[in-house]
């Protein structure tokens, strides 16, 4: 009897420590998406300011950035897939925003770099 309370017990603190863990991780996926939600949105407001004024090598700065975030959220999506047959609610959703607003953001730039670039 005591080694089946036992048993229970391990498997118990197992289960507790396995859900612990998945926590964490969740809240770290959601703490890189919000890194990136943070970005996005301090880009969007210097790409406006970039209409006005811009010049090439901030917008190829930029650029860079926006890059680095793609690959970023890249590398998110694809351990969510590997973890994950069908993605958790919350973190899809703030996947899509974030995805939405990137592609805002790359479309933009492209936009206002078009604009900087003297026609030939």
């Amino acid at each position: 009897m005591q080694g089946r309370y036992n048993s229970v017990g391990m498997k118990s603190r197992e289960g507790l420590l396995i859900a612990r863990l998945e926590l964490e991780e969740r809240e770290k996926i959601r703490e890189e998406l919000q890194a990136i939600r943070v970005w996005l949105e301090a880009s969007e407001s210097v790409l406006s300011k970039m209409e006005q004024s811009s010049s090439t090598q901030e917008l190829q700065e930029l650029y860079s950035q926006l890059c680095a975030h793609k690959a970023l959220l890249q590398h998110i999506l694809e351990n969510l897939r590997v973890k994950y047959p069908v993605v958790p609610a919350e973190i899809d959703s703030q996947l899509q925003e974030v995805t939405k607003s990137l592609h805002y953001v790359d479309t933009k730039n492209l936009t206002v770099f078009s604009g900087t670039v003297p026609d030939q």
